[in-house]
């Protein structure tokens, strides 16, 4: 869906980000990951904008971080290295698996500032 949606922001005219995992079909304006932001999580997600994206980014550490798809598989652990103590749902219910598909806040807030230097 990523051809599409970007298509009809296009079309609308104002700016965008498009998020999404490593190998989709996004131009990579952008990477992220946790441990960018002092997170104990490896957590690469790439992002496209028709806005400048910042070309200076913090660089990765991916020691001595906290790897909930192998091993302990800790829900607390979890949460506390995305940075969102407040999410509860690790994965039963109707929202299956929507701790492991979240972003953690610190993107939202690294790319909130780019767009309000942009806007």
């Amino acid at each position: 869906m990523v051809v599409p949606t970007r298509d009809l922001l296009e079309k609308i005219g104002r700016p965008y980000i498009i998020e999404n995992v490593v190998g989709a079909p996004l131009r990579v304006d952008l990477m992220l990951c946790g441990t960018m932001f002092g997170l104990r999580i490896i957590r690469h997600r790439i992002f496209e904008s028709n806005m400048p994206m910042p070309l200076l980014t913090p660089v990765c550490n991916h020691a001595d971080v906290y790897d909930p798809w192998r091993g302990n598989k800790n829900a607390d652990e979890f949460r506390k290295a995305m940075g969102v103590d407040w999410m509860r749902d690790t994965g039963g219910g109707k929202r299956k698996g929507a701790l492991s598909q979240a972003i953690p806040p610190a993107y939202t807030k690294f790319i909130g500032s780019q767009i309000m230097v942009h806007l």
